[in-house]
């Protein structure tokens, strides 16, 4: 094998690096991650892709030059080693590139860290939620008329809550027992929850969760195109089973573990209701309106699996009607089991 060819070796390696270059730069996304559904995923994603460009790159190029070395400098009849002690102006760039490839991390995931993580939205229009976790739930609080939290008309749901489309949401967490890990795919969101501290994190939903029922998969509209579409709320139930493709990942006995093929069937003993641009309609239901998933992303027990929780994500007129249809919590210790409200009151104190 030639010089030539190793070159050529070198170059095919090469091709990877450059190809997930280009798919960078022309925003394509991430095929192995969750959809974005925010503004913040998309600076997540970006930067995530940025290093990974690097990280290929660099691996590609080493192990590149490995082989090219392998082949063009390997032993041969009446070749002499060489030895030599190297190049200072080599070594210095060798140290002066990987310095300046630290130094371009540095920076700019530091500036994404400030506005995703230490510059909360404030205003009017902002959605504060109290999310509380224990063994092996999530419970969510929102506050009520009078717009404080620990008071008799605040609201609080168990595993299924539900946020306004287009407005940031701040989320204030905490824990009863052991650290959970507030999850969200979709939005790159992952805090820890800690018993007796109080965290902060936020996000803005973008796009509403439909399910398609003509191919019987998840779809991601925007306000305009929901309000388009016929939808059905309710009159649909999702149904699960083993996915026949995976079935092989499956242990003996874990078929109920591994539900992983979903789709909507029409629920005979549930009312149909189809809305299209925020009121009831005739139309046969095009999609299901869905939801995305909450997941705990820390350890936290037996059943740390079943930790799961639902967000949907509503028109803001429909989001009104959903908080309004709430019961006011009116034993908020006994629900809370004394522990937010009595021994945390400070948590309350947030607005």
């Amino acid at each position: 094998m030639t010089r030539r060819t190793a070159l050529a070796s070198l170059a095919l390696l090469l091709l990877p690096a450059l190809a997930l270059a280009d798919a960078v730069a022309g925003g394509s996304p991430s095929i192995w991650l969750p959809a974005q559904v925010s503004q913040a995923g998309h600076d997540i994603d970006a930067l995530y892709m940025n290093v990974m460009v690097i990280v290929a790159v660099i691996f590609v190029a080493t192990e590149g030059l490995l082989l090219y070395s392998i082949i063009a400098f390997r032993a041969k009849p009446g070749r002499r080693a060489q030895y030599f002690h190297g190049s200072t102006g080599v070594e210095l760039v060798l140290a002066a590139v990987p310095a300046l490839i630290l130094l371009y991390i540095t920076v700019t995931s530091s500036q994404l860290w400030d506005r995703v993580r230490l510059a909360p939205p404030k205003g009017a229009d902002v959605v504060h939620i109290q999310v509380y976790s224990e063994q092996f739930a999530w419970n969510f609080r929102y506050p009520g008329p009078d717009a404080a939290f620990g008071t008799k008309d605040d609201v609080m749901v168990s595993v299924d809550a539900a946020v306004p489309v287009g407005k940031d949401i701040v989320f204030h967490l905490s824990s009863k027992d052991v650290i959970h890990s507030f999850f969200l795919p979709e939005s790159r969101v992952k805090q820890d929850l800690v018993p007796g501290l109080l965290g902060k994190v936020w996000t803005r939903w973008d796009l509403i969760p439909v399910w398609d029922l003509a191919t019987q998969q998840r779809v991601l509209l925007t306000l305009d195109q929901y309000r388009a579409a016929a939808v059905a709320t309710s009159g649909y139930t999702l149904q699960s089973e083993p996915n026949p493709v995976k079935r092989w990942f499956q242990a003996s006995d874990s078929a109920k573990i591994n539900y992983l093929h979903y789709h909507y069937e029409r629920d005979n003993d549930a009312k149909l209701v189809v809305e299209k641009g925020g009121k009831p309609c005739k139309d046969a239901p095009q999609y299901v309106l869905h939801y995305y998933e909450i997941g705990c992303a820390q350890l936290c027990g037996n059943l740390h699996f079943a930790m799961r929780g639902t967000m949907k994500v509503l028109p803001p007129e429909d989001y009104e009607a959903w908080l309004k249809a709430q019961q006011p919590d009116s034993s908020l210790a006994d629900k809370w089991n004394g522990i937010w409200d009595k021994y945390h009151p400070e948590f309350n104190k947030i607005l």
